[in-house]
């Protein structure tokens, strides 16, 4: 049960310093605004000295539209509500500041006394009022729908379903259950991957063990058949080299006339040079005949040419020193009336002359050049009949020549004979060397790898398992949790419920009844009773039966919640005398044992209240000053 046993209070609006100490019992909060007469006591204070145990919880103030600093009051400037909280016999001092000049704006929560030994509030700011709510056990839903009653807000019994369902909900902290069952969902979701994981690993496990196991069989195979293998092996290599001596004595025959066919090679190279000579100077003959026969067929075209010209020239001159006629032939003209007939027969004749000595010099020319032509030609039959003489030698030494290439194509082979027969000599001693030892050691060190693959496969094996039934159970779990959550829900409702419905048993004699009804999915509380004939939602009833519905809601959620506090600011404004006393009847009855504030204006509330603890506010000059006295009827 908590329940406030002291209240210390620095600048909270209008109230400038207060610290009480109280004890369980009935507060009878009244005021006196001395500032405004006529306002009597509205606006002395009496709802801000209940309103300091939300700020100081949950730094609510229950207002619209007022900022968090509006709270800080004009006698300093910051705020500080300190309040020491029962909790089932252990102390707790929740102490909130606003604008401090060391703590700036701050809430510590210390046990049994304040010091900062005692500080347990060392954690972030914004996990506060969680850390408050799990010391406490209390929440902001469960302190204004089962401990504070007033005329700012709608009770308990005045929500829709859904608002209903929601402050339940939040009253319950069922919230857990959803953060439990997440939390059960990632560790299912992680299962998973796991389980996964560990099946990839296990499959490749199952390929390595199936690996090795074939492994084992092939040498547990090649170990039976081990000798039988080296002999057939051995066999195979000494045919093989027999084979290849066997091609290599081939070749060494061969070439066993090597050294005669080089003798002669060497022999009649001297003179193939001399035939090479000769050839070079038969293909340079032959060039020459070729050139002076095209220099000889040159001429021959210039003379014809030449020729041509000759007749030409020959007839332009008779044309001018001959022609009787006295015409030209050429161009019509008188040639008696030429004036340069002379020197045009003079022209004709020096070209005639000219042309007639250059085919004198060009016939010289052709007979030098068929000379020569002769002396080249003779000179290509002499030489191609001593290269013919020696055509026989010239042809032995080109395949003595081929001969020896073979030679030395043979002589490589046999060097690849040689060769190959070391590798097969070599290899032929490692297989006879052989033992079965190598074979038993790989197969000893298989079977040891096979056994730690088979372990390790029967781990993995036992993880997805494991995983598997995790899983299952996860998903068991996250039901178990569902299903707990709804029951835990439904059992609250049906038990409220059943509360609400004593309360107005006692408060009404039996007149009222609520009941619970679904609404697309969601409980809702309706009432039936006085004039009506059908369950009906809260807001159906006048303000005096929704006094006494809201008044056996909220007690109810109280008794069922085990608070030891209950606030009720002006929450039976409208109610008339006869309901009023009735109500405080079934209040005191309710809440003796517990710490009970009471705001109320009526003078029948006054009256009743003879004689309890008051505490008494007067505002005035700005300053709201509380006196705890005995209350006096009005």
């Amino acid at each position: 049960m908590v329940t406030p046993k002291r209240i210390k209070v620095h600048n909270f609006v209008t109230i400038k310093d207060v610290d009480l100490r109280l004890d369980r019992g009935t507060y009878f909060i009244t005021g006196e605004n001395r500032d405004e007469i006529e306002q009597e006591s509205n606006g002395a204070g009496k709802s801000l000295l209940c309103e300091t145990i939300p700020w100081v919880l949950f730094e609510d103030l229950l207002r619209k539209g007022m900022l968090r600093d509006d709270i800080i009051g004009k006698h300093d400037e910051y705020t500080q509500v300190t309040i020491w909280f029962d909790v089932d016999g252990e102390t707790f001092i929740v102490d909130r500041v606003r604008n401090h000049p060391d703590r700036g704006n701050d809430v510590k929560v210390y046990a049994d006394e304040i010091s900062d030994d005692n500080d347990m509030s060392k954690h972030k700011k914004s996990d506060t009022t969680k850390f408050i709510c799990n010391k406490l056990g209390i929440n902001p839903k469960i302190m204004y729908y089962c401990a504070y009653a007033g005329k700012k807000q709608d009770p308990l019994v005045g929500l829709t379903s859904t608002e209903l369902n929601t402050v339940v909900s939040e009253i319950l902290n069922t919230q857990r259950y959803d953060q439990w069952i997440s939390k059960v969902r990632k560790q299912g979701r992680e299962l998973e991957t796991e389980m996964n994981t560990s099946m990839k690993l296990l499959n490749s496990k199952e390929e390595q063990v199936e690996e090795v196991e074939d492994d084992c069989d092939m040498l547990t195979e090649d170990l039976g058949t081990f000798q039988e293998r080296l002999d057939s092996q051995i066999e195979e290599i000494e045919e093989e080299i027999e084979s290849v001596e066997s091609e290599r004595d081939e070749f060494r025959e061969l070439i066993e006339g090597k050294d005669k066919v080089q003798d002669e090679f060497d022999e009649i190279e001297d003179e193939v040079r001399g035939i090479e000579i000769l050839n070079s100077r038969l293909k340079a003959a032959q060039r020459n005949v070729k050139s002076r026969t095209k220099k000889v067929q040159k001429f021959k075209n210039r003379m014809v040419k030449l020729k041509a010209n000759i007749k030409e020239a020959e007839s332009a001159y008779n044309n001018l020193a001959k022609n009787p006629s006295g015409e030209c032939d050429y161009c019509g003209n008188t040639l008696q009336k030429s004036a340069d007939l002379a020197r045009r027969i003079k022209v004709a004749k020096k070209r005639l002359d000219k042309s007639q000595g250059d085919k004198i010099d060009l016939s010289v020319n052709i007979d030098n050049s068929r000379n020569a032509l002769k002396v080249e030609e003779d000179k290509v039959d002499e030489l191609t009949e001593e290269i013919e003489g020696k055509r026989d030698k010239l042809d032995r030494y080109h395949k003595l020549e081929k001969k020896l290439e073979s030679y030395k194509r043979a002589e490589k082979f046999i060097t690849k004979c040689e060769a190959k027969l070391e590798k097969l000599t070599t290899k032929l001693e490692g297989i006879e060397s052989q033992t079965p030892d190598a074979k038993r050691k790989a197969l000893k060190k298989k079977e040891a790898r096979l056994a730690e693959l088979v372990a390790e496969r029967s781990e993995l094996r036992t993880r997805v398992e494991g995983c598997e039934l995790d899983i299952k159970a996860s998903e068991e779990l996250e039901t178990a949790l569902k299903a707990t959550k709804a029951a835990r829900f439904n059992s609250f409702m049906l038990s409220l419920q059943d509360k609400i419905n004593e309360n107005l048993d006692i408060l009404t004699e039996g007149d009222y009844h609520c009941k619970l009804e679904a609404d697309k999915g969601e409980l809702g509380l309706r009432f039936i009773g006085g004039t009506k004939d059908k369950y009906l939602s809260y807001h159906a009833y006048s303000t005096g039966e929704q006094a006494r519905i809201s008044k056996a809601a909220s007690t109810a959620l109280n008794e069922m919640m085990d608070l030891g506090v209950v606030i009720d600011d002006e929450g039976l404004n409208g109610v008339d005398d006869v309901g009023i006393e009735r109500l405080l009847e079934f209040i005191l009855e309710k809440n003796g044992d517990k710490l009970f504030f009471f705001v109320g204006h009526q003078k029948k509330v006054h009256d009743y209240f003879a004689g309890c603890n008051n505490l008494h506010i007067v505002k005035e000059d700005g300053d709201s000053k509380i006196t705890l006295r005995k209350m006096e009827a009005a």
